[in-house]
């Protein structure tokens, strides 16, 4: 349970340092809890991230349709990749929102897909490490932040 806390800001430490020493300009921390979509709303995004995805979201995908394409036989990795790509086609309409990602170029999109894929697996296994418990999902929400 603490990995699941403490890991997700390790990795933005630790992508904001390689970004740096790779000779990039420092990271902005005070965008760290900006968003495109809700500019103004500061640290207070937080708590709405946790409760719509972390929570709601995670719950359908994990809670429930995890244990359901489980239950028809197939195994972790398996219901994780039908998972993915379900999880491809409820993110589609991103491609059609400004501050989503139509910005994407299509050589990026494979990328991507890919990145969902191995989040799909990611997620699936800390979901069933911790013994199907979703609190875990809520505080992995706020590490897609820093940008």
């Amino acid at each position: 349970m603490i990995l699941a806390v403490v890991l997700p800001f390790g990795l933005i430490a630790l992508g904001c340092l390689i970004g740096f020493v790779a000779g990039g300009s420092p990271v902005d921390l005070g965008e760290f809890l900006g968003s495109k979509e809700y500019p103004n709303v500061g640290w207070e995004l937080v708590l709405i991230e946790v409760i719509f995805f972390g929570c709601g979201e995670e719950s359908g995908w994990r809670g429930y349709a995890l244990d359901a394409l489980r239950a028809d036989g197939r195994t972790a990795y398996a219901a994780s990749t039908v998972l993915a790509i379900f999880w491809a086609g409820w993110h589609l309409p991103l491609f059609f929102y400004a501050h989503g990602l139509a910005t994407l170029s299509p050589l990026l999109v494979p990328g991507w897909l890919v990145s969902l894929l191995f989040g799909s697996y990611l997620t699936t296994w800390l979901y069933r490490s911790s013994r199907d418990c979703l609190w875990w999902r809520s505080s992995t929400v706020v590490s897609t932040w820093c940008r």
